[in-house]
Formats: C-alpha cells, sequence, structure tokens
C-alpha cells in the first residue's frame, strides 16, 4: 500500500495523499466545492437535514427525519421521513449513470439510461406514495386519539 501510495503521489503529486487528494493534488477539495463545481449544490441542504440526526448538535435532539412533528423522538424504525432521502438517492444514482455511460455512448447504453430513467422514475413515485400512505396513516391515528 505504502508503496502504490508512493507512486500515486510521485505521478499525480503529494496533494494527492491528503483527503480529496484525488481531485486535484495542488489543492485540499471538500465536499460542497465539488458539489457546486458539478452543479448539484442546491441538493446541500438536502444533505445537511440527513446528518442532522447522525452528527452531534443542538439540533440533533429536537429533529428526527423519523417524527412527523419533531414533538416526539421515535423509538425504533420509522417509515416517516424517507421520501426525501429515497427520491433524491434515486435521482443521484441516475445522474452518475448518466455521466458514466455517457462517456462511450452506444446504442446499448442509450437503451440501459433508458431504463434506469423508467427505473428512477417508478423509485420516485413509489417514495412520494409510500411517503402520502405512511402520512395518512399518522394523520388517522392522530384524530382517533383525539390528538387534531
Amino acid at each position: 500500500m505504502k508503496k502504490i501510495k508512493k507512486e500515486l503521489c510521485a505521478r499525480f503529486g503529494d496533494g494527492y495523499s491528503r483527503p480529496y487528494g484525488w481531485v486535484d493534488g495542488s489543492r485540499g477539495w471538500t465536499f460542497k466545492e465539488l458539489e457546486s463545481k458539478v452543479g448539484i449544490d442546491h441538493l446541500r441542504p438536502y444533505y445537511k437535514m440527513a446528518n442532522i440526526s447522525i452528527h452531534a448538535g443542538p439540533k440533533g435532539v429536537r429533529f428526527s427525519l423519523g417524527s412527523p412533528n419533531n414533538n416526539i423522538i421515535p423509538v425504533g424504525a420509522s417509515n416517516m421521513g424517507l421520501a426525501d432521502p429515497g427520491m433524491n438517492t434515486a435521482i443521484s444514482l441516475l445522474n452518475m449513470n448518466v455521466a458514466l455511460l455517457n462517456t462511450r455512448l452506444d446504442f446499448g447504453h442509450l437503451a440501459t439510461l433508458k431504463a434506469l430513467s423508467l427505473l428512477a422514475d417508478e423509485a420516485v413515485d413509489v417514495f412520494y406514495r409510500c411517503h402520502n400512505k405512511t402520512w395518512a396513516e399518522y394523520e388517522a391515528q392522530k384524530r382517533l386519539r383525539g390528538l387534531d
């Protein structure tokens, strides 16, 4: 490993050994800068929201993707709050494959991209329908308990 690292640093510069050195050995890039460079910086708020419960901080105590109103901290698994992360994951995976398969465009790649696009559309639709069903069930439970 050390030999390979040394060879890569000799080839790409000493910066290659630092975090994100594979991007540009001359400077330290951040994910935020990379997102901006490729035009997906509009997704940063979703990324930050998904990390609130993961990384320590005051918002993590009061916010949970799995809580419908943030007045309760859910215990165990929850289907609530999966729509945005799920839809964004499907779209991001499609975008990555579009970028990869467009490097050598042929009929097979076009057919694959069309199939992946249809699959991503279906995944987005399923996440949206699941969210609506989960929310409706939550509202029905709330009405039954008289919590309106």
